[in-house]
């Protein structure tokens, strides 16, 4: 997919970051690397990069004291390099940019394994479920970074692992009997 530049829709992002802490995000580099952590899709992180790019570079331009454009040359010359259209290697040179571990892709088994740990417990608590790591998340990154055919096959996936989920904590209760 073609990369259109869309910047006027990503300033208000650049004014809340800046904002939320300026001592950190008056800095291109510290706001990329929050966008590459963040729980979005690699489509959404390369537009927010490279638009937030170009925020970055003209407030730059503006006052160098105050605003720092960091690596965001290089992010925007990535988009000129062709790999706008190739969004996987676009985020993955984005991340090799800044010295960051590119996590795995969420699978379907991967979640099921999660859910076969829990089982394995004596005890499941909301922290076991919603911690950093945990089912919840898995299956929210799981379902953010899959391309499903159809709303019936996402749906189908979300329904067999919440029977999953459903099916450990029954075997709980079934211990106590």
């Amino acid at each position: 997919m073609g990369c259109a530049l869309t910047t006027e829709q990503y300033i208000p992002v650049v004014e809340n970051l800046i904002r939320l802490n300026p001592g950190v995000y008056t800095n291109y580099d510290n706001a990329a690397r929050f966008i590459l952590t963040a729980s979005l899709t690699e489509e959404q992180k390369k537009l927010a990069l490279h638009n937030m790019a170009h925020i970055y570079n003209g407030l730059s331009g503006l006052n160098q004291e105050k605003y720092k454009i960091g690596k965001g040359i290089d992010i925007i010359n990535l988009g000129t390099d062709s790999l706008i259209d190739n969004t996987p290697e676009y985020i993955s040179n984005a991340f090799k940019l800044f010295d960051l571990k590119r996590p795995r892709l969420q699978s379907f088994d991967g979640v099921s394994k999660s859910i076969e740990e829990l089982g394995k417990q004596s005890l499941i608590t909301i922290q076991d479920l919603t911690k950093t790591g945990g089912v919840l998340q898995l299956l929210k990154n799981y379902i953010s970074t899959t391309k499903f055919e159809t709303v019936e096959e996402k749906t189908d996936a979300i329904n067999q692992i919440r029977g999953e989920l459903k099916e450990v904590i029954n075997d709980l209760s079934k211990v106590d009997e």
